[in-house]
């Protein structure tokens, strides 16, 4: 009966302010918003969209519409949307967000082992990759389609490491599952994650195989994986050219600012992490505190490991430290001087399985030492132990004082004390008698108790009743077929009510769009030049006059001096009502071609639309005289128009609108979208599908052989 996600700050908004459940204090970050006001909404229409002709490739629903396919955090192509496509959001989002940890947890599993792990020990690897905070704490989020297949892509260019270039095909196939899940700059971080890996195990390695042979399997497998995605990426970035980012609910990135909450997460997940990082954002520098024991541990006894195996543990942490630090450090440089809007989530995208690695090398590692080397690296252990303490207990206390921890520190004190003993009480029963089962399963349900109890009460649900609730202003506003906007600066995210709004919530809007919106902003009455918008206006918004008669501009309404071309069209029980335009009152309308200077302007009829679907528009019209038919939709590369079966030539109204030109007579014209830029990614998809189908087949070939070799 609940979805794991906040829809709470909806009721922030006026259609649902009056059904606020008793005791409610709607959400105020961004990541509550990001999930209520975009992630929900792009949700919605994902699962009503293939009911309706093309419906994925354009939403009408958000400002004057825009591309829904080419925005790519929309995931119409991410494997964890296919319940939401069969069972719609509110029945399918808990499903979706249990797939992705499963196939995470078997990804995990497979990769450690692969990795030379034993059974036991690769478990502990899924148990703590699947229960990171990602997974918990932003299910619903484009990183979660992401990671599940970053366990896979790290053995990828493990593989490569090791001089086994063969292995670009199936680099190309993970690197395409994910960029299926719409997030590119997590992508982006795994991608220079494994080359950094990459480059450190080279150094590592005494006797390196040809590195730029390997390095350039690395490039052909990006580049084809790239490819594959073609048809979500040629779109993307038609619509990136023409966009602006809509940062109003953005997630930022962690800053020195944060430094102590961010050390201090390490030990507990409860402070949060300074203003704007919300605590969400932040509890996802938590990785565990057995795992942080466990890094510990490897640390201490790492100068018994020998062989790749310590190479390849070290390069991971190196580099997972490495990545933590750029991300404070570059991540708020790149929201500052650039349009890419990289969180802390993005950043540590591949730490959390470099870690869950690093851990279980650790305990697997420790039943295999010898006696005196047990000693030694039980006395490192216990210095390296009091180094984090003092450490920990600095970040907490400094972060305490600065008023950035939740509550009192006491619980989680006490729990983390249980933990430290449970885990030595282990570390000296393995010592007396070397047990793997005991080692690894018993850290497997001390790393699950760990990581549960820490995210799961930061983890975020709302009952299903309480999410987008259809109550009688919502209705109202759907059954008046109009597009609703405010009348102040509220941007509402009534699209996931399926009502189309004004403007819209997406993370990026079209720019004619915002400059339209900006300008009315300036201006009210140019509202007047778009068609079909419902305006919603309390008192204040058209009062002439203030209470005691006297004219003053700062007691103006906004909308004052454009209330003569509106008409009240319901009042609710608020007292706020619905205006429409009065100039033009539907979405189409006729403006005559060139007509004479000494003849009046002739009486056009209006239009009237008699099919409608999220990829095309059907109108009828008639007219005496030639005339421009002007649709208010946005206009965008790839939209097309027929009268009566034939082409005609579309162009851009004021650069905002669709608008045609018909002779004289009666019409019937058609709007359907057909992008140029989604049948050449298409084609360039199905090139890199051949190439990559070829490499696997070659792929299993070798590997069949090999086995057939050894046998």
């Amino acid at each position: 009966n609940t979805i794991p996600m906040d829809a709470s700050s909806i009721y922030n908004d006026w259609p649902w302010e009056d059904a606020r459940p008793v005791g409610m204090v709607p959400s105020d970050d961004a990541v509550g918003h990001a999930e209520a006001r975009t992630i929900y909404p792009a949700y919605a229409f994902l699962a009503q969209a293939p009911g309706e002709k093309d419906g994925l490739l354009w939403n009408t629903l958000e400002g004057f519409g825009y591309p829904f396919f080419a925005s790519w955090e929309s995931r119409c192509l991410s494997p964890f949307s296919i319940p939401i496509y069969l069972f719609g959001p509110m029945r399918a989002l808990a499903f979706s967000a249990f797939l992705k940890m499963l196939v995470a947890g078997l990804a995990a599993y497979y990769a450690a082992r692969m990795l030379g792990f034993h059974g036991p020990f690769a478990l502990l690897v899924a148990v703590a990759y699947e229960l990171c905070g990602h997974f918990i704490l932003l299910p619903t989020h484009a990183v979660s389609d992401v990671m599940p297949w970053v366990p896979l892509y790290i053995l990828f260019v493990e593989r490569l490491a090791l001089g086994q270039g063969r292995y670009w095909a199936a680099g190309a196939g993970i690197g395409a599952l994910m960029l299926a899940g719409g997030d590119g700059a997590a992508v982006a971080v795994v991608w220079l994650f494994g080359l950094c890996y990459l480059l450190t195990r080279f150094a590592l390695m005494e006797r390196a195989s040809s590195r730029r042979a390997i390095l350039a399997y690395y490039t052909v497998a990006t580049g084809l994986a790239l490819g594959l995605a073609g048809i979500q990426l040629a779109p993307y970035i038609e619509w990136f050219r023409l966009s602006i980012p809509n940062t109003l609910d953005a997630v930022h990135a962690a800053g020195f600012r944060e430094l102590p909450a961010i050390f201090s997460l390490g030990f507990v997940p409860t402070g949060d992490g300074g203003d704007p990082v919300s605590t969400r954002i932040s509890g996802l520098l938590h990785m565990g505190f057995v795992q942080l024991l466990l890094v510990v541990l490897w640390c201490a006894l790492r100068h018994c490991v020998e062989g790749p195996h310590r190479q390849r543990i070290d390069a991971l942490l190196s580099v997972s430290a490495a990545f933590f630090l750029i991300g404070i450090v570059a991540g708020p440089l790149v929201e500052r001087f650039t349009d890419v809007q990289m969180g802390t989530q993005q950043w540590l995208a591949a730490n959390a399985f470099a870690f869950a690695l690093g851990g279980a090398a650790a305990a697997e590692s420790w039943l295999e030492l010898r006696p005196e080397q047990c000693t030694s690296s039980l006395k490192r252990l216990v210095v390296l132990l009091s180094g984090v303490a003092i450490v920990g207990a600095l970040a907490v206390a400094a972060t305490a004082l600065m008023g950035g921890m939740n509550g009192s520190l006491v619980p989680d004190a006490t729990f983390i004390l249980a933990l430290t003993l449970v885990f030595a009480v282990m570390v000296a029963a393995t010592l007396l008698k070397p047990s793997p089962r005991l080692m690894a399963y018993g850290m497997a349900a001390l790393t699950a108790a760990d990581l549960l109890a820490a995210f799961l009460p930061l983890a975020a649900r709302t009952h299903v009743d309480q999410v987008y609730p259809q109550n009688a202003i919502v209705e109202g506003l759907s059954d008046s077929s109009m597009r609703i906007a405010a009348g102040g600066d509220e941007a509402w995210a009534l699209g996931g009510s399926l009502v189309p709004h004004l403007p819209g919530t997406q993370s990026r809007t079209l720019r004619q769009t915002a400059e339209y919106m900006n300008a009315v902003n300036d201006n009210p009455f140019l509202l007047q030049t778009a068609g079909g918008v419902g305006l919603i206006l309390g008192t204040e918004d058209i009062r002439h006059r203030d209470g005691d008669g006297g004219k003053r501009d700062g007691d103006r309404g906004k909308w004052a001096s454009a209330r003569s071309g509106l008409r009240l069209k319901h009042v609710f029980p608020s007292g706020k009502g619905l205006f429409q335009t009065v100039s033009r009152p539907g979405r189409a309308w006729l403006e005559p071609l060139d007509p004479p200077l000494d003849a009046p302007t002739p009486e056009l009829e209006e239009p009237s639309i008699d099919g409608e679907s999220n990829g095309g528009l059907v109108v009828r019209t008639q007219s005496t005289v030639p005339a421009s038919l002007v649709v208010a939709e946005a206009f965008f590369p790839g939209w097309k128009a027929r009268a009566e079966e034939a082409p005609i030539a579309i162009s851009s109204k004021d650069g905002l609108f669709r608008s045609v030109k018909l002779p004289a007579g009666e019409h019937t014209v058609e709007f359907y979208f057909e992008p140029t830029s989604l049948r050449t990614g298409m084609w360039v998809s199905l090139a890199s599908g051949l190439v990559v189908l070829m490499g696997l087949a070659h792929l299993f070939r070798s590997i069949a052989h090999t086995r057939r070799d050894r046998v």
